[in-house]
């Protein structure tokens, strides 16, 4: 049974610092509406269990030039008072890669709540999370295979670890790998993650290696 409901076409992630429960949605990649509206909006909603309305309130938003494939929101650096609800990072249509304050969307406290935009991949990024261990790193994955580890202590000026490059896992001879979907930090150890192929394989990546270790896939 549901509990509460946001009527939105939308990808989904929430805040992970203690405090009020945030949500934000973004619009979401090849969603159609009735309005046929080709914008595309990131939301914060601030949702009370305890509340009877089963629509829980809009905190905040701001536009967006590309629509959503993935929200990732990651915890709060060490010097909490300039970001306290952590960070918000979307994979958008395009390749690119935006970081924003979700504080200063929440609060409106008049600055740009953009912090900085990364743009490295080629086609759509579907792959993206925040290391569990050490918020600073996330990555990110998309078209081609292509793995990217970015530090983003200093979120205005983020850096990039050089990419990594995933098996080939078509056809024999074939010369690229598939397009990453998907992304997720192993939970017990900070230098392993796995990510998820639009050809159904599942590579388990060691960045201390710099290489993928292991490849699953149905025969």
């Amino acid at each position: 049974m549901a509990k509460l409901h946001i009527d939105r076409s939308a990808t989904v992630g929430w805040c992970p610092v203690l405090g009020p429960s945030l949500l934000a949605c973004g619009t979401v990649a090849g969603a159609i509406d009735m309005s046929f509206s080709t914008s595309s909006v990131l939301e914060i909603f601030k949702v009370d269990f305890a509340a009877s309305d089963a629509s829980p309130a809009l905190a905040g938003h701001v536009q967006v030039p590309e629509r959503f494939h993935r929200l990732a929101w990651g915890n709060k650096p060490s010097d909490a008072t300039q970001l306290p609800y952590g960070i918000l990072a979307g994979g958008l249509a395009d390749g690119s890669i935006c970081l924003w304050d979700p504080a200063a969307i929440v609060d409106g406290a008049g600055h740009n709540p953009l912090l900085s935009k990364m743009q490295k991949h080629s086609g759509a990024v579907k792959g993206l999370e925040f290391n569990g261990f050490s918020p600073n790193l996330l990555a990110s994955g998309a078209a081609g295979g292509e793995l990217c580890i970015w530090d983003v202590a200093a979120p205005a000026q983020p850096s990039l670890y050089p990419a990594l490059k995933g098996p080939a896992t078509g056809a024999p001879g074939a010369a690229a790998a598939s397009e990453i979907t998907y992304i997720s930090w192993n939970r017990k150890v900070q230098h392993i993650l796995a990510s998820t192929q639009v050809d159904g394989a599942t590579v388990v990546w060691d960045l201390k290696k710099q290489r993928p270790v292991i490849t699953l896939k149905d025969p």
